[in-house]
Formats: structure tokens, sequence, C-alpha cells
């Protein structure tokens, strides 16, 4: 009887705890990430999973925030996809932080939801890092988190995460906040909060920062100056290639991710990157540096067992392209992106027609103590030919942007000229605006800086991560 009673009450509760999950599952309660302690990655990892129920995952991008901003999975997609004659299909897994150290634990946390046919590692020739992980690091984070018991253990870890995405565990500490504060009082807002992330994975910006021309060169002189050019006759040494550029933790995860190439039975591509300000308005000039490069970028796909894929000589990108000194934005990511692909299927020249014949106006010119600009100004384009028209702007709505003002909001866009075109704003839907601008004709493609401005006689720039726009015929 005790048995019975025992059963009854298991089989009550399992229906109620059954059924709580059930409504939860529909709420826009958000997580928390406890369970990786790295939010970003498992809102990924929830789109990762919609992607794989849409068709098969030929491959998953990884790597640092340089190819979460400035790899777009899903141009490559379309672009591979018309060569092909078929879909072809790429999600960008790339997360804050990570190095190579931590890219074991990433394919694996992506494998409990689909086994692509190769993984497109995506690397800057860097500094020889320290063998310590440090505790911003995506690794360190993972380590000290609930999933770091599982990490290395494939079967484990996809039990933990049929545990932990349940949305009675997974909402339950934005519940637990709801509940007791009325508000997500411990959900506390990161950057990457702030930028729209597509279904392929691709985070976007349309970040227009200005730029101070001495230290943009400094920085790519910085860059230049942290790779090890290595003698010629050292290069055919793989092992001490691999000591005079990495770590012996990274040296031991290149090895994991060809094993687990091996064992999985797919390609790794190596896709040489860089930060911005290397690539900012002008290849490298530095013949030390490019070719340190390319020994880095080979040792690394050597000792992953991978084909290199390298971009870079000759590549460049524009004033627009660049979202700060480390990050493309949507723009710089699109030619780059490009790039890769015309290097991957052998084509002799570079595409670069998306940054010729561009009036824009110099970001160097544009400096903080400019009242009207912030981290969130963005460029948007005017085709050549366009006459008045309305723009509209949807912008990023969620918990870590600050609600905007219901009245007095403008556009200011300003022109190549450097004048200011300032209009208001009328609000459409939730996070969508629209202003009719008066920019009379053009001769050719513009980009121009977008602003929403907020204020009658003092106008001040919101907060307002621009996540889309477009132009559209006029009221």
């Amino acid at each position: 009887m005790k048995l019975f009673v025992k059963l009854i009450s298991f089989i009550i509760v399992a229906i109620m705890l059954a059924f709580a999950n059930f409504l939860i599952s529909d709420s826009d309660l958000p997580s928390y990430g406890t369970w990786t302690g790295i939010r970003p990655i498992e809102d990924k990892l929830k789109k990762l999973e919609k992607f794989a129920k849409s068709g098969p995952v030929d491959a998953i991008v990884f790597g640092s925030s340089i190819s979460d901003f400035g790899f777009s999975a899903e141009l490559y997609s379309k672009l591979m996809s018309e060569k092909l004659g078929h879909p072809y299909r790429v999600f960008n897994f790339s997360t804050g932080s990570a190095e190579l150290v931590t890219t074991p634990a990433l394919y694996r946390i992506a494998r409990t939801v689909v086994r692509p046919k190769a993984i497109f590692l995506i690397s800057p020739a860097e500094v020889k890092r320290p063998e310590e992980i440090s505790p911003n690091s995506a690794d360190y984070k993972l380590s000290h988190s609930p999933i770091g018991s599982s990490l290395n253990n494939q079967t484990l870890l996809g039990l933990a995460k049929f545990v932990w995405t349940l949305p009675i565990i997974n909402k339950a500490a934005a519940l637990r906040d709801l509940v007791m504060f009325g508000h997500y009082r411990n959900l506390i807002g990161q950057g990457m909060d702030t930028y729209k992330v597509t279904d392929y994975g691709d985070r976007i910006s349309y970040t227009a920062a200005g730029l101070d021309l001495q230290q943009m060169n400094y920085f790519r002189q910085s860059i230049e100056n942290n790779v090890k050019l290595m003698a010629t006759e050292a290069e055919q040494d793989l092992a001490v290639a691999q000591t005079n550029f990495f770590p012996v933790i990274d040296i031991k995860a290149m090895e994991e991710l060809r094993q687990i190439a091996q064992a999985d039975d797919l390609k790794i591509y190596v896709l040489g990157h860089s930060a911005a300000g290397a690539l900012w308005m002008k290849p490298t000039e530095n013949m030390d540096y490019k070719k340190g490069r390319t020994q880095y970028l080979n040792t690394l796909a050597k000792s992953v067992g991978g084909i290199l894929v390298n971009p870079l000589d000759g590549l460049s990108v524009p004033d627009h392209a660049v979202m700060e000194y480390t990050h493309l934005n949507t723009y710089g990511a699109d030619i780059y992106t490009r790039a890769v692909f015309q290097t991957a299927i052998n084509t002799s020249s570079l595409d670069q027609s998306d940054s010729s014949g561009i009036e824009q106006v110099s970001l160097a010119s544009i400096r903080s103590k400019e009242p009207t600009f912030n981290g969130y100004s963005a460029i948007v384009f005017r085709n050549r030919g366009a006459r008045n028209k309305s723009l509209r702007c949807r912008f990023v709505e969620n918990f870590a942007v600050p609600l905007f003002p219901s009245a007095d909001l403008f556009f200011a866009l300003r022109m190549p000229d450097g004048r200011d075109i300032i209009s208001p704003v009328r609000k459409l839907t939730s996070g969508e605006y629209e202003a009719d601008v008066d920019l009379g004709a053009n001769d050719k493609k513009q980009a121009l800086i977008l602003r929403l401005l907020y204020g009658t006689d003092t106008k001040v720039p919101l907060n307002a991560p621009l996540a889309s726009y477009e132009w559209v015929p006029a009221l």
C-alpha cells in the first residue's frame, strides 16, 4: 500500500512538473545562461537547433568575437549554394572570448544538436598566449559552470543539455526574479545582448565608430609586431612551428580537434582572419608580418589536419566596414566572407565592388566630443539615384536596451559633405520607427551615419542598436 501511495505521489508530481514545464515553455522569459555561464552560447545553441531542423548542416563556424561579427554564414551559404546548384548551409557558432583551447568544448556543445559535415575554424594570427587560462575567457567560464562536469563526455553532455534546456529549469531564475522582485533583478546585460543574431548565427552590427587615425595606425603596428616570424627552415618542423606560435594548451586542443575530425568523419577548414585594424583601408605592407601570418595559419591547419583558406593577402576594408579597432561590422563581414568564398573556389581576383564608388564622410573626422554621436551610431547605405524616401529602422529591443521615449524622437543622418539632415520620427510597431527624409538626388551610392536622437532644442543620442533598415516610398 505504501509503495502504491508513493507511486501515485510520484505520478502526480511528474504531471504537475510536466504541466508547469508546458506553461513556461510558451513564455518569453529570458535565459540566464546558468548551464554554461555564457548566455550567448545558449542562445546560439537554440538557434542552431532550429537551424538544423530546417535541413542538413554542412558546416559550423567556430571562432571568437572577430568571426562572431566578422563572418557572414548567411552570405557564405547563399554564395556556395549558387555555386554548387544545391543548398549549402553554414551556421556561425562563434562566441566572444573563445580561444583555440575552447574550440573542442564548443564543438561538443554544438554536437548535442547536430553533427556537421565540416568545421570552419576562423582564427587571426596573434601573439603567443600564456599557458594560464584567463578568468574572462570562455573556456574558464565553461569549466566553472554546471556544464563543466560533462564537457568531456558527449553522452553525459547530451543528457545534461536535455535537463538544463527544459523550460522549467532553463527559465527558473527568471521566474524567481519576476515573482520575488517584479523584474529580472539578477539578469545582467552584456554587450553582446545589444546586437541582433540572425537565424544563421551571425551577430549583426551596423556600428560606425569615430576612428582616431593615429591610434588605428598604432593598433595595426601592434598587431603586425605580435606575430613571431620563423626562419624558413623551421617551417618544415611542425613541433618547432607549434612551439613558436602556440602555448601547450592550444597545441593539445589542436590535436583534440584533429581526433574529433577523424572520429566524426568531418573536414576542418582553417579560415585566416584578422583584427579590423590590420585590414583597415589597405593591405599590410609589412612583409615579415605577412609571412609570419601565413606561417601561423599553415601551422594551425597542419596541426588540426585541416585545409587552409587564407583570403588575407591583398584584402582590405574601407572606413564604413569597421566597427572599431578589433571588429568588422556587417559590411566588413560581407567583404571578408566574399573574399573567403573567392579564395575557396580559387577565383583569382577579389571582388570588393561593394566599397568602390561610395561617397561617405570620413569616420576619422568624427570625434567623441560630437554631442550627437555615441557607440550606436550606424552606417546606412543609400543607393545611387535615390529620391526622397522614408527610412524605416528596426532597433534591438530587449532587457539590455533602455526603453525609448514616446515623443521628441528624430533620425539624424550625417551626409558625405558633413551636413546633418534631421527628421522627426514616428513609431510604427514595437522597436520599429520611420522618418521621411529630404535628401535630394545623388549621383553615387552613399554611406550615411544614422543616429536616433531625443530632445527638443538640445538633442542627445540614444543607445539604439540598429537591427535592420530599409528605404520605403514616402507617405
